[in-house]
């Protein structure tokens, strides 16, 4: 559509005014294409948040679509983020860290704040749902009793996906200094050394999502 305007303009500012009309008509036609498949997109959405979870994934997804064709970027990202939280409820995790990850991805892009925040949430929620590992002890006479607690696990999740203690502690509501009281517990139990060790040893079964 931008292509024609542009055309458009240069045949009229060339004289060529047969040729000038012909690439306006072109625009107007891409142009009424994008509104369709925007109020399209826009329509599946609406329909998806009435949608039991499986036939809101079908839905979404042609919503992605949609508003990909029709070059509506916020709309498309807001889509992937609905579509995320679906595929997270029918236990698609993967599938879900993916969308949630393109849709991160475009929002640190085009610094709208808003929507990586949500991403991020999305992500994390991904994150606390995938199947906890119990981190086997690697000090020499570690005890059996010497595995990680639920929230260390946790918080040993977090961690390997990037976020900081003041970010870890955010997200579980609890202060800085008992974050770091869990992670020395962590280091203890695991025999890290530094927090570069234990993202290395321990992320491969915590992945964070890319796009």
């Amino acid at each position: 559509m931008l292509w024609w305007s542009a055309a458009a303009t240069a045949a009229w500012e060339t004289g060529a005014g047969a040729a000038a009309r012909e690439f306006a008509a072109l625009a107007a036609d891409g142009g009424s294409a994008c509104r369709r498949a925007g109020a399209r997109a826009e329509a599946l959405v609406a329909r998806a948040r009435h949608t039991p979870d499986e036939g809101a994934v079908r839905l979404l997804t042609a919503a992605v679509e949609a508003s990909a064709v029709a070059g509506l970027a916020v709309l498309e990202c807001r889509a992937r983020l609905d579509l995320a939280q679906r595929l997270l409820a029918v236990g698609r995790l993967e599938d879900a860290a993916a969308e949630a990850g393109r849709a991160k991805e475009w929002a640190e892009r085009t610094n709208a704040r808003w929507l990586r925040a949500a991403a991020v949430n999305i992500q994390r929620r991904i994150g606390a749902c995938r199947p906890r590992r119990t981190a086997e002890p690697q000090r020499p006479g570690a005890a059996a009793e010497e595995t990680l607690s639920v929230r260390e696990e946790q918080i040993l999740g977090m961690v390997c996906q990037g976020m900081s203690n003041g970010e870890v502690a955010g997200a579980l509501f609890v202060s800085v200094k008992t974050v770091e009281a869990h992670l020395t517990r962590i280091f203890r139990k695991t025999g890290a050394r530094s927090r570069a060790s234990l993202v290395a040893a321990f992320a491969t079964a915590r992945p964070v999502a890319r796009a």
